[in-house]
């Protein structure tokens, strides 16, 4: 009988550490309903581009003058000049950063 309960506690043990490691791993605690732990939350928030990275991006893009930018829908819209002096509207997607024109006025 004892040695029944030393191996209950032993897989006891090492289900709690492999718990552990996945919550580490996962940068949380672990979910078991499928529901997102709040460091990936973050995590996912964070994987958003910010303001000033969505700048730099347009202007190594060739763009200049950011005369306006505000966010919309998951991406950012961005009033600025093109290389010819034309001033222009992007979206900018906010999680890769791909733009386009945006002629959506």
């Amino acid at each position: 009988m004892r040695y029944a309960k030393s191996i209950a506690a032993a897989l006891i043990a090492g289900g709690l550490t492999a718990a552990g490691a996945a919550a580490a791993e996962n940068g949380g605690a672990v979910q078991t309903d499928g529901t997102r732990t709040d460091m990936q939350q973050q995590r996912q928030v964070r994987s958003q581009l910010t303001m000033r990275e969505v700048i730099d991006r347009v202007e190594r893009a060739g763009y200049s003058h950011v005369r306006e930018i505000e966010r919309e829908n998951g991406g950012w819209e961005v009033r600025a000049r093109d290389a010819n002096g034309r001033q222009v509207e992007l979206y900018v997607d906010g999680r890769d950063g791909n733009m386009r024109l945006d002629d959506d006025d």
